[in-house]
C-alpha cells in the first residue's frame, strides 16, 4: 500500500512539475507577442519562486514517506508482544512525566 501511494506521489508530483514548466513557456511565449510593462518577468519570477517552493516540499515529503514505509517495516518485524510492552513502557513514562509536573 505504501508502494502505491509513493507511485501516486510521484505522478502528482510530476504533472504539477509539468504544469509549472507549461505556465513558465507560455508566460515567455506572450512575452515573444508585445510589450508587457514589466509583467513577464514578475510572472517569470514567481512562477520559479513557487516552483522552487513546490521542489523542497516535494524532497520533504517524499523523505517523510520514506521514513513511515521503513517505520512500519521495522514495526512488522517487531513481536507483538515486544510493541505492547513498548507501548505499556510509554504510557508510564508519560504519567511519571504528568505525575512529577503536578
Amino acid at each position: 500500500m505504501m508502494m502505491m501511494m509513493m507511485m501516486m506521489m510521484t505522478m502528482m508530483m510530476q504533472k504539477a512539475q509539468e504544469e509549472v514548466e507549461s505556465l513558465l513557456k507560455t508566460a515567455e511565449t506572450l512575452a515573444l507577442k508585445g510589450d508587457t510593462h514589466g509583467q513577464r518577468d514578475q510572472i517569470i519570477n514567481e512562477l520559479m519562486r513557487v516552483h522552487t517552493r513546490f521542489q523542497a516540499r516535494v524532497a520533504e515529503y517524499s523523505t517523510l514517506l520514506n521514513m513511515a514505509v521503513k517505520f512500519f517495516q521495522d514495526l512488522a518485524k517487531v513481536p507483538r508482544h515486544s510493541i505492547l510492552l513498548l507501548l505499556l513502557l510509554l504510557l508510564l513514562l508519560l504519567k511519571s512525566a504528568e505525575w512529577l509536573s503536578s
